[in-house]
């Protein structure tokens, strides 16, 4: 026997009583009824056990992947085919799909053993492979049109798109337990992304002042905050602030371009020479902090690392604090 293309067996009756019981509780808050909801829930299910390799082979795969492994890779499956087929439903925030995604995994591609481990123990491993996999495809679903939007100059779209989606990638991979730490490492590791570019300077592909429009609307409209850090601590009322200030100091050590990345005037970049520089830095510190460095030996709140060549304020003035020009970039 079979139902709607699926054939019953060891299970089915508990998968579709599972997943029949999630559609209708969705099926509240959604324009598509119950019994259709019900079908594309068990779509996705289908779809995710191709983590364990297609059908032909799929007995010798299982064979050699571990429950963990297999748990991890279907979970992500699940939500890629979910961020495209119910991404713009109105409870995407507010479901718990860790009960059919276990019975998913245990009909469609039961790994050997499977049944000999604790429930516990699966559901905490789905919960957190959920986590990641959820707020993954959460940020890839709403940025792409965000970073459209907001990037003003065309030419460098892919270079800063792929920096900030890489440099995200890495962060949430191990990711700071609360929103201020995440943000630090996510716009540092963007602008080292951006750097290792062929310009090696993140000014000659977004001026600061766009990087920090483009930044914010990525945390807000592009789901770029991690969806669990939002749930806790909400969106911070002076991200902006915070990101102006982060970019400022990951800019700071990197020389002023006279025609950025991907102009039609030449693809060379040039320093615009000492004055450029000093004007920057009355900006970022002050005139205060200016005269300061001739008795400092550093930068105030740049990493101990820049301290000495001072390798990211070229076109320095000898005479100022004793330190000669001295750039890698």
């Amino acid at each position: 026997m079979s139902w709607r293309g699926y054939e019953y067996g060891q299970g089915f009756e508990y998968l579709s009583e599972k997943v029949s019981d999630a559609a209708k509780t969705l099926a509240q808050f959604d324009e598509e009824d119950k019994s259709k909801l019900e079908k594309r829930l068990h779509d996705n299910l289908k779809k995710a056990s191709s983590a364990a390799g297609p059908m032909e082979v799929r007995t010798q795969y299982l064979r050699n992947m571990s429950w963990q492994k297999l748990t991890t890779d279907y979970v992500e499956k699940f939500y890629e085919t979910f961020w495209n087929t119910l991404g713009d439903r109105p409870w995407v925030d507010h479901h718990d799909f860790h009960v059919i995604i276990a019975q998913g995994i245990k009909f469609h591609c039961p790994p050997p053993g499977i049944d000999d481990v604790p429930d516990e123990d699966l559901h905490h491993h789905i919960n957190v492979s959920v986590a990641t996999a959820f707020d993954k495809g959460r940020y890839y679903y709403w940025s792409r049109e965000v970073i459209k939007k907001n990037m003003t100059d065309k030419r460098n779209f892919k270079e800063v798109r792929n920096a900030i989606d890489n440099a995200r990638d890495q962060v949430v991979a191990v990711c700071p337990d609360n929103i201020s730490g995440f943000l630090s490492a996510w716009v540092g590791q963007s602008v080292a992304e951006l750097a290792k570019e062929s310009a090696q300077n993140p000014k000659a592909h977004i001026r600061v002042h766009d990087f920090v429009k483009l930044f914010v609307a990525m945390c807000v409209e592009g789901k770029g905050l991690p969806f669990l850090l939002t749930q806790i601590y909400g969106v911070p009322d002076d991200l902006e602030k915070q990101i102006s200030s982060l970019l400022t100091l990951a800019y700071a050590p990197f020389p002023e371009v006279r025609n950025m990345a991907g102009s039609s005037r030449g693809g060379a970049q040039q320093p615009q020479g000492q004055q450029a520089a000093i004007a920057d830095m009355t900006s970022w510190f002050g005139t205060a902090g200016i005269q300061a460095f001739g008795g400092i030996p550093g930068i105030p709140g740049l990493p101990p690392g820049l301290v000495g060549g001072i390798p990211g304020i070229p076109g320095l003035p000898p005479g100022l604090g004793g330190v000669g020009r001295s750039s890698p970039y």
